[in-house]
């Protein structure tokens, strides 16, 4: 199985980086927008665990999407891009963050491409863990409801 981590460390106005994991090993920075109490399209994903597939028939020709995310939440994906106006719910990939923006993302894309490459038939499991902040501040009883 492939064990994809993506642990939320830091918050700005609109959104959260946080470190993504393949197996254990460091790969990248991750962008995600703020919680929005979990609305299609404007939130990051609910702390938790998630099988994940690998896509092929987008334009990039290699993505990896989420299957089971609560709510209405559907063609959540881990994906290439810059800013949060280019997330609808999804997780962007890149090499460093700045407010507002993730740097790199094509290189960052390529090594979490080449770390999963090998286990593209296998079962896939993303977990999400870390912060979880609105755009006023952290949001700790919802996140200890959603662990529950």
């Amino acid at each position: 199985m492939l064990e994809i981590e993506i642990d939320r460390k830091q918050s700005f106005s609109n959104s959260l980086a946080g470190d993504l994991f393949v197996n254990g090993l460091y790969i990248c920075r991750t962008l995600e927008l703020a919680w929005w109490w979990n609305e299609n399209d404007l939130s990051c994903v609910p702390p938790g665990n998630y099988s994940a597939f690998i896509r092929t028939d987008k334009k990039d020709g290699w993505r990896i999407q989420l299957s089971g995310v609560p709510g209405s939440r559907t063609g959540v994906q881990i994906h290439i891009g810059n800013y949060p106006k280019e997330i609808k719910g999804c997780v962007l990939v890149g090499e460093y963050c700045t407010p507002g923006m993730i740097w790199h993302s094509g290189k960052a894309y390529q090594k979490l491409e080449a770390a999963c490459r090998p286990h593209d038939k296998t079962q896939i499991q993303v977990r999400f863990t870390g912060i979880l902040m609105t755009p006023w501040g952290d949001y700790k009883s919802q996140r200890d409801q959603l662990l529950a």
